[in-house]
């Protein structure tokens, strides 16, 4: 019989900011202080995805993950680039929008 391997997710929770338009805000209900995202912050991701045997990377906010895209776009590509090809991406956002496939085919 063959054994059937659970999902691990590693979860990322960014902070670039808000619209503060969500029913469910965990920033705006709780208070809690996620700090600020930068780039830096995926330099350990990759080895952790590795120590945790991961196969998904879920990216919700502690603000949406996609506000502020303009400014913020350098962290998507460095994420798109880094991730292994067979880990699944998933990303919880209030924003509907191709303007993220627009920035990282624009780096391609």
């Amino acid at each position: 019989m063959e054994e059937v391997k659970m999902d691990k997710y590693l979860s990322i929770i960014t902070n670039f900011g808000c619209h503060y338009k969500c029913p469910y805000c965990i920033v705006k209900n709780t208070g809690i202080d996620v700090p600020k995202t930068t780039i830096g912050g995926l330099d350990k991701l990759v080895e952790n995805i590795e120590k945790y045997n991961c196969n998904w990377v879920s990216i919700s906010g502690g603000g949406d993950p996609l506000h502020n895209l303009d400014t913020n776009a350098g962290w998507y590509y460095k994420l798109f680039e880094i991730v292994p090809d067979d880990v699944k991406l998933e990303l919880h956002t209030s924003y509907i929008s191709t303007d993220l496939c627009t920035y990282y085919l624009s780096y391609s």
